[in-house]
């Protein structure tokens, strides 16, 4: 090739991608415009815009057995939930999150669909709070809606041209019980997407998944295995299933024992089993459940068999790292107490208990908060 055609090509590139970037920041601008938080009717998705701009993408993050993957790439999709949190806008830690499924759910072909929500800002209404949590979660102000739309903005920017990738931002808050239903009830097809991932905004993978021996376990066992879990068993609540034993996957040795547990932390599920089981105990029209844990954790010690999900046991280690997205743990928690932003008095004795465990004197915070004059 003569080098004025190489110059050619490299320059219709630019072009390209130079016109596509324009475009694409113009459909960005105009789209957050056009929802508010009390708007309930609609929410904002990313359909893949041409793939003519696919050299612009600049995200390179890498997949264990992205080329021998044996399982069709559309049958298992991945969701993350966000929501805002102290670190917007910058997404660092949703691509810590990505980069560790990436690197660690092996067989998972590199193509699965990713899901992105993103959950509106909580109202700042205190009349309609409940409960001491009130002060926990960033409410609505100037600021924090500049950070949000900054932050859609970014995961438009860095995620829309992706062919597998599709981003549904609620229009008002919502919590993650009615922000599944959404997402699985508009952009899941059941005759094409029959599992899912369902990773937490700040829960990143650090040890190998062996996806390979979760889909045979789901496919041998169709009426039992609906949920594996992945957060260590410490307390060994187990429930007995149809075997009345453990599941050994033979090719790997992994154990799956049934729990009268439920947690909404990272999870492998069957789509079927959430729309016919799941949302419909938490996602309801009268449903006033921000998040499904606590009805279904009460659902699975009543039927660990029908609603008890099996733990993945590869061994002692824990199966990923908790990043603090929402800065509600440790000294995180503490800087956001001495800076104002939460209340002492809103802590619960959990709260604080945990604050202790983790190395915070709680007596000597609620003194530096009254020296400084803060509301307590």
């Amino acid at each position: 090739m003569s080098s004025k055609a190489t110059l050619l090509i490299i320059g219709l590139c630019c072009y390209c991608c130079g016109f596509y970037s324009i475009y694409f920041h113009l459909q960005i601008s105009h789209e957050i415009g056009t929802y508010s938080t009390t708007d309930t009717s609609r929410s904002l998705q990313v359909d893949p815009l041409p793939t003519i701009a696919t050299a612009c993408n600049t995200t390179d993050v890498k997949s264990i057995d992205d080329d021998t993957s044996l399982h069709p790439s559309h049958e298992t999709a991945v969701i993350i939930s966000t929501h805002l949190v102290p670190s917007h806008p910058s997404f660092d830690l949703l691509q810590q999150v990505i980069q560790g499924y990436r690197e660690n759910l092996v067989g998972l072909p590199k193509d699965a669909p990713l899901i992105i929500t993103v959950d509106g800002i909580r109202m700042n209404d205190d009349s309609k709070a409940k409960g001491k949590k009130k002060n926990i979660e960033m409410a609505e102000t100037n600021e924090s809606r500049q950070i949000y739309h900054e932050y859609i903005q970014n995961l438009y920017k860095e995620f829309g041209l992706m062919s597998n990738v599709r981003i549904v931002v609620a229009g008002m808050n919502i919590g993650l019980s009615k922000m599944l239903k959404q997402v699985i009830d508009a952009h899941i097809d059941m005759n094409v997407t029959k599992y899912m991932y369902l990773l937490q905004h700040d829960l990143k993978f650090t040890q190998p998944v062996n996806h390979t021996a979760l889909i045979q376990l789901a496919e041998e066992y169709p009426k039992d295995v609906n949920i594996v879990n992945f957060k260590r068993n410490r307390n060994r609540l187990f429930c007995g299933n149809v075997t009345n034993d453990d599941i050994i996957h033979q090719e790997s040795g992994i154990r799956f024992r049934k729990t009268y547990r439920w947690s909404d932390q990272n999870q492998f599920a069957r789509i079927s089993h959430f729309i016919n089981d799941v949302l419909p105990e938490v996602a309801c029209e009268r449903c006033q459940l921000r998040f499904p844990e606590m009805k279904m954790m009460r659902l699975a010690e009543r039927n660990c068999e029908k609603y008890g999900l099996y733990s993945y046991d590869a061994g002692s280690q824990q199966m990923y790292q908790h990043l603090d997205g929402s800065e509600r743990l440790g000294e995180n928690l503490a800087k956001r107490i001495r800076e104002g932003n939460i209340r002492y008095s809103t802590l619960s004795k959990y709260t604080k208990k945990s604050l202790s465990i983790m190395g915070v004197n709680v007596t000597q915070l609620l003194e530096e908060v009254k020296a400084k004059g803060l509301p307590i």
